[in-house]
C-alpha cells in the first residue's frame, strides 16, 4: 500500500489499562498534537492485570496468570487491542505506523533516583571522554538503587530496564545544561528509571507481535507529562492518575519533578464499596458510577451513594497523605485526572492531609481535576475527550531519549 505524506507523520497510542484499551492516532503539528482518530474497547474480563506485582521471594516470578490462565488471558487483552486498531481502520497500515505502548500502573513502573559523586580533579574542565565515563556510572548506579528499592536480591534478575533519562544535572549546587566544559568537584543528578518484570515484557511482546507491531517505543505517562510545559503552574503540586486499581502520583517541587511511585487503591475499591452494599455486578457497579459522577441521579440515591462511597474516598486520601509526607513539603495543589468514574467522590471527600499538629485542611489545598485546555492538543477524531484519556494523551507527548 503507498503511504501518503501525512500517514507517515501519523503514529499509534495503544494505551492499554487495566479495563480497557485505547488507541489514538496522532499527528504532530506546529506546537500542538493533532488527534485524528480515537477508539476505547473494553476488556471484557475484569481481573486479567491482578496476577501483577513486584516479585518477591513468595512469588520470584509473575506473568498474567498462571500457566492455565496465561494464553486465555493475553487472547483477551490482544483482542480488545485487535478491536481498537479495526475501529482506527489500521489493520492494512499497522506494520508501517509508528507506535507508542502504555501499560497498566502495576505492569509498568517509574522511579526519580538522584545520583551524586565527586571528581579527583575538581578543577579541570569535564572533557566528553570524561563525561561519557561519567554518565556511565551514573546510570550504572541509577540501576542499582533501582534494584535495592524495587526487589530483593532472589528477584533482581527478573527486573527489565526499558530506559534511564537525566532530568537535572547540579555542579556544587547549580544547575547546568551539561557537564562537558564545566569544572567542579560535586555533581549531582536526577535520573528518571522506567522498566518492568521481564515476564511482563515477554506476555506484551506475545501480544505486539500477534498484532503485527513493528515500530514500536513503550513509555511511562510521566515521560509524556514532562515534556508538557505549562501544566504546573504552582511551586508544589502533586498530579494524580486514579486508575481502576492503582493511583500514579506525580511529586513536582518548584516545577521540577521530585518524585513518582503509585499506591494500590483506585475505582475498582469504590466499584467493590457499590457491589458488596447493593449486591449488583461488578459491571453494573461500574455504569452505576458512572452516571453517579455525572451527577444524574435523584437528591435521595445521590445521598446513599455518597454514604457508600465516601469511607472509601476517605481511605484513599489517607493514603494520599502516606505518600506526600515522603518529600517533606506540603503541595499548594492537587490535580487529578483518571477517576474510573469516582472522580467526583474523591473531590467532594474532605480529608486531612497534614498531621495533627499543622493546621492545614485539605479545603485550604487547591484540588482539581486537570483541564484538557492546559494540553497543546486539536481533536479531529469527532469525539470527546474526557480525564479517562489524560494518560493516553500525554503518551503522545512522550520522546524517546
Amino acid at each position: 500500500m503507498i503511504f501518503s505524506r501525512s500517514i507517515k507523520r501519523d503514529k499509534l497510542i495503544l494505551d492499554f489499562g487495566s479495563s480497557n484499551v485505547r488507541g489514538l492516532i496522532v499527528e504532530k503539528g506546529k506546537g500542538l498534537n493533532i488527534i485524528k482518530k480515537m477508539a476505547v474497547v473494553p476488556i471484557e474480563q475484569y481481573g486479567v492485570f491482578d496476577n501483577y506485582t513486584l516479585p518477591n521471594k513468595k512469588s520470584p516470578k509473575a506473568s498474567l496468570g498462571d500457566t492455565t490462565k496465561q494464553n486465555f488471558n493475553l487472547e483477551i487483552i490482544k483482542q480488545a487491542a485487535v478491536k481498537v486498531i479495526k475501529e482506527l481502520n489500521l489493520e492494512t497500515k499497522i506494520r508501517k505506523i509508528p507506535t507508542v505502548i502504555g501499560l497498566p500502573a502495576n505492569c509498568l513502573k517509574a522511579k526519580l533516583i538522584k545520583v551524586s559523586m565527586q571528581r579527583e580533579k575538581p578543577n579541570c574542565k569535564v572533557s566528553t571522554k570524561e563525561a561519557h565515563s561519567i554518565f556511565q556510572a551514573v546510570f550504572v548506579e541509577a540501576r542499582n538503587r533501582t534494584l535495592f528499592i524495587s526487589a530483593d536480591d532472589e528477584s533482581k534478575e527478573e527486573i527489565k530496564f526499558l530506559r534511564a533519562r537525566i532530568l537535572s544535572i547540579q555542579i556544587s549546587g547549580y544547575k547546568v545544561p551539561s557537564i562537558v566544559g564545566f569544572n567542579g568537584k560535586s555533581f549531582d543528578f536526577q535520573i528518571l528509571v522506567v522498566f518492568c518484570q521481564k515476564n511482563i515484557w515477554n506476555d506484551f511482546k506475545l501480544i505486539m507481535d500477534d498484532l503485527g507491531l513493528a515500530k514500536i517505543q513503550v513509555f511511562h505517562e510521566v515521560e509524556g507529562l514532562i515534556k508538557c510545559d505549562g501544566l504546573i503552574k504552582k511551586k508544589n503540586t502533586i498530579l494524580i492518575d486514579v486508575g481502576a486499581r492503582f493511583t500514579n502520583y506525580f511529586v513536582f517541587y518548584r516545577q521540577q519533578l521530585e518524585g513518582v511511585g503509585e499506591w494500590l487503591g483506585g475505582g475498582n475499591d469504590f466499584s467493590a464499596a457499590l457491589q458488596d452494599r447493593l449486591k449488583i455486578s461488578e459491571r453494573d457497579a461500574q455504569e452505576l458510577k458512572i452516571v453517579f459522577n455525572n451527577g444524574l441521579f435523584s437528591s435521595g440515591m445521590t445521598e446513599r451513594i455518597n454514604k457508600i462511597l465516601t469511607p472509601v474516598a476517605e481511605a484513599w486520601w489517607s493514603k494520599l497523605r502516606l505518600q506526600v509526607f515522603k518529600f517533606g513539603f506540603f503541595p499548594a495543589s492537587i490535580i487529578t485526572w483518571g477517576g474510573s468514574g469516582s472522580l467526583s467522590t474523591i473531590l467532594q471527600t474532605k480529608r486531612k492531609l497534614t498531621p495533627e499538629n499543622v493546621n492545614v485542611a485539605l479545603e485550604e489545598i487547591k484540588v482539581s481535576p486537570l483541564s484538557l485546555t492546559k494540553f497543546p492538543l486539536k481533536n479531529l477524531s469527532g469525539k470527546s475527550l474526557s480525564l479517562g484519556e489524560v494518560n493516553t494523551i500525554l503518551l503522545s507527548f512522550s520522546e524517546p531519549v
